[in-house]
């Protein structure tokens, strides 16, 4: 079994996990493109490495108030509100399915200064609960990133 470790980089007083683009080039014939979406907010996202974290679907009200939320994982929801602000924070990025760039998700990801994808459409569908997911700028259009899955189980990444 293969590991790909990642690094950290402490952005905006949050610590992000990173794999670099030349570490993971052996292994992009295992990357499994999920989803992409509108970014509305790039703060620490870049062209030159993926953004690793843990996702955390929340996909209805009543469950947000129950789960566990725990501080590094990603935020994968239909829409953010108010009540969802004390996750938000915790979070090391946030996807929406629905949203502009005046939506809740992308106004509070600016102010907090968090990577925020919108409008992905089906990200809680596609995105499995506590899966390890790594989030890319596409370079051709800075407005479009990418998530990804690991398609291999003989390559674990260590976060």
């Amino acid at each position: 079994m293969d590991n790909l470790n990642t690094y950290q980089k402490k952005v905006n007083n949050r610590i992000l996990k990173y794999v670099d683009n030349k570490k993971i080039a052996d292994y992009t014939v295992f990357l499994e493109k999920i989803i992409q979406g509108e970014i509305a907010c790039s703060s620490g996202l870049n062209t030159s490495s993926y953004l690793v974290g843990c996702a955390r679907v929340l996909k209805e009200k009543r469950t947000k108030r129950k789960t566990v939320f725990n501080t590094g994982e990603i935020l994968v929801t239909e829409k953010t509100d108010p009540s969802n602000v004390p996750i938000m924070i915790r979070s090391t990025a946030i996807i929406t399915n629905v949203g502009g760039v005046t939506s809740h998700a992308a106004v509070e990801c600016r102010r907090m200064k968090i990577p925020c994808l919108i409008n992905t459409d089906k990200a809680t569908e596609m995105i499995r609960d506590q899966e390890i997911i790594l989030i890319q700028m596409d370079t051709d259009d800075n407005e479009i990133a990418s998530v990804f899955r690991m398609n291999n189980p003989s390559v674990k990444i260590i976060i």
